[in-house]
């Protein structure tokens, strides 16, 4: 918020539109609380630019403790998503998600959570906005459109849906709650999070070998008869596609998307990491593709027998 805005005339220029919201209702010099609705909306926890704030309004009734009270919670609401996301700056700060929930409202939703890169922090400025929109009941949906010059990618779903939470929905892990009721969002993602710490299941030994095999398959496929072999350049790409995946399954890890996987490579095994590197480099050479392709597989195969 812009400093030279008073403090007390900042509380009394948001004090109406915002005490419904704040669950408090002033009456003269004393506050009585009373509870909040059942629905709480948490994304209006953005800054307010100086231009959207009406002109003071002189009034009878509250104090300037009671203001200065006001603007302290009205404050704590209003932390950037850059710190209430552990410091990372910008995009998040940027949408205004008020007004992007009164667009969706059209869809019934009682819960909103925005999950992805742009919750992660590890978002870039033509990052998607991701969000999962649950409602009392309805068919699956989805919302994929630009607005305000930004890429939509919206699930919405009945709560129904929810009754069993599988690994299916650990691309929620890291989400954060924009709008929710009875706290049925922070049981989700806390769901999601114990499902993420106890690991995936270990593979098969049948699996792991089939994996491992088409790994070595298609090293040997992607040289093809030269540059105009088609097949050969879709199976090179193929193969650049699916051996970040099939890491982290030999590895019996969760894989969680190009971005977070590449990385927790860069930070936790960057010789791997710089190997990946190399090969998804356009045009790289084949030796480089295929000393990936063993260095995973010998990675794997020693995984598998507990080395």
């Amino acid at each position: 918020m812009s400093p030279k805005i008073d403090r007390m005339q900042l509380a009394f220029a948001v004090l109406d539109p915002t005490c419904e919201w704040l669950g408090v209702k002033f009456a003269g010099p004393t506050r009585q609380s009373r509870p909040a609705e059942p629905v709480t909306d948490t994304c209006a926890g953005l800054p307010i630019a100086s231009s959207q704030l009406a002109e003071p309004r002189r009034r009878e009734g509250p104090t300037r403790e009671i203001a200065e009270d006001c603007f302290d919670r009205l404050q704590s609401k209003m932390t950037p998503l850059s710190a209430r996301f552990g410091g990372v700056p910008s995009l998040a700060d940027s949408v205004d998600w008020s007004a992007l929930l009164a667009n969706l409202e059209h869809h019934r939703c009682h819960t909103w959570i925005l999950y992805g890169s742009l919750a992660r922090g590890d978002h870039h400025p033509t990052s998607d906005i991701d969000l999962l929109g649950i409602r009392d009941d309805g068919e699956p949906d989805r919302d994929t459109r630009m607005w305000r010059g930004r890429f939509l990618d919206i699930f919405i779903y009945a709560a129904s849906r929810f009754e069993t939470v599988g690994e299916e929905w650990l691309h929620l892990r890291g989400g954060r709650v924009l709008r929710e009721r009875d706290g049925s969002a922070d049981r989700l993602l806390a769901h999601v999070e114990t499902i993420y710490q106890a690991g995936p299941q270990r593979l098969a030994d049948h699996e792991r070998q089939s994996l491992v095999t088409w790994l070595h398959k298609m090293a040997e496929r992607i040289g093809g008869r030269g540059p105009d072999d088609i097949e050969a350049n879709y199976r090179r790409a193929w193969l650049l596609t699916q051996i970040l995946e099939n890491y982290f399954h030999l590895r019996d890890r969760w894989y969680r998307g190009p971005k977070e996987s590449l990385l927790w490579l860069k930070a936790e095994e960057p010789d791997m990491y710089a190997m990946f590197a190399e090969a998804l480099t356009p045009g790289a050479d084949l030796t480089a593709i295929r000393r990936l392709v063993d260095e995973v597989t010998a990675l794997a195969e020693a995984s598998s027998k507990g080395i």
